[in-house]
């Protein structure tokens, strides 16, 4: 996913803030959704892929803040 995710331009996301849209991918990618269909997701409407990986409302820079927030390992 890294290498697909790395060759993505903003200009194809409407120059949306990559760290956003890729996180929205990881997001989903952990759902076991195939890295295919979240590739192909993206490509086709990264409105829906920023939906559906939870970063499509006016919240998303507290959303995208809190994932990505690494949590203390015991």
């Amino acid at each position: 996913m890294i290498t697909e995710a790395s060759s993505l331009d903003e200009a194809i996301f409407g120059g949306q803030d990559l760290e956003r849209i890729t996180t929205a991918m990881v997001v989903i990618a952990e759902r076991d959704v195939s890295i295919d269909k979240v590739i192909a997701l993206a490509m086709a409407d990264w409105r829906d892929l920023l939906m559906a990986g939870g970063l499509g409302t006016s919240d998303w820079p507290t959303r995208l803040a809190d994932l990505l927030v690494s949590e203390p390992q015991p």
